[in-house]
């Protein structure tokens, strides 16, 4: 089984303007609308979903990786996000949390900013964003505004299938 991600909002390996800190939708130094997303190829047994955006990159600027979004508990039979999700979920009802992102870093972790996507602003050179989905044989019991580190130790041992998409961002 070949389990893949993609995004519209890709093209030629870069993550378009409207995603990162060229968009024409910044809040608090923050961009705000997240990106498209497709996945395919996932086992039958897959219960949930998860995805991390992630730059590595960011370690030769401050020293540590940057999370810009953390995702779970996506059902098993939704395949995609829309466009700007991130920000159109935060206030429904639905199973699906967000968690912290690493611009606590420099906002109030308790901003709605701080629990949903917040987009590529790479300083110096371009960066490159691994954006990982996870099917996993569980929801995960997490609550939104959950931290990384409670969703890795959370995901260990339920992960049947996992896919990357690496994709860019210039500065």
């Amino acid at each position: 089984m070949s389990c893949k991600i993609w995004s519209d909002g890709v093209i030629d390996g870069m993550i378009l303007d409207q995603y990162g800190k060229r968009s024409e939708d910044i809040l608090r130094g923050v961009p705000q609308i997240s990106i498209p997303l497709h996945w395919s190829g996932y086992p039958k047994e897959t219960k949930s979903f998860a995805i991390v955006m992630e730059d590595f990159e960011n370690i030769k600027d401050e020293g540590m990786s940057w999370i810009h979004w953390t995702i779970a508990n996506i059902p098993s039979d939704i395949n995609r996000l829309e466009e700007d999700f991130s920000r159109k979920i935060f206030h429904c009802k639905s199973p699906i949390i967000q968690g912290k992102n690493t611009w606590i870093l420099q906002i109030d972790p308790s901003d709605e900013i701080c629990n949903r996507y917040g987009g590529p602003a790479p300083e110096q050179f371009a960066h490159e964003y691994e954006t990982r989905i996870y099917a996993l044989d569980k929801y995960l019991k997490l609550e939104n505004s959950f931290y990384y580190s409670d969703f890795r130790k959370e995901i260990r041992d339920s992960i049947l299938a996992e896919a990357v998409l690496i994709a860019k961002y210039d500065n």
